[in-house]
């Protein structure tokens, strides 16, 4: 009973740290961006065909030992974190129909910054 009881009032610890709210915690960009370079927003691409997605970020080091880094993301799902200093990746698999890639740069600690970029593509037969 009183491990039931403990295990209950950890449960209730660890959602309020986690602000219950489903939405990851985001910190604020100050002056670092990151923008979608390639491919253009409402781009066609042939179904199977890998597809790269290109990126600058300004006022944020990647790499250089500082294990700062990038998450991609297709329709809301993580498709990928990009160390180093890579500013390209390739997305495999993406099925057929419209998707929104966004992208957000992630410090040491995996913790996303608030401001990304995001276009829409199209997956055709």
């Amino acid at each position: 009973m009183k491990i039931r009881w403990l295990l209950g009032l950890i449960l209730i610890f660890f959602l309020a740290a986690c602000g219950g709210s489903g939405e990851p915690e985001r910190l604020p960009n100050n002056s670092a961006s990151i923008l979608i370079v390639s491919p253009a927003s409402s781009s066609v691409h042939p179904e199977g065909r890998e597809i790269e997605v290109v990126v600058a970020v300004d006022n944020f080091e990647l790499g250089g030992g500082t294990n700062n880094h990038w998450h991609i993301y297709v329709d809301g799902e993580n498709w990928g974190m990009i160390f180093g200093e890579e500013t390209s990746h390739m997305l495999f698999g993406v099925p057929l129909g419209e998707h929104e890639v966004s992208v957000y740069l992630a410090n040491n600690e995996h913790v996303e910054y608030e401001e990304g970029d995001s276009i829409l593509i199209n997956i055709e037969e």
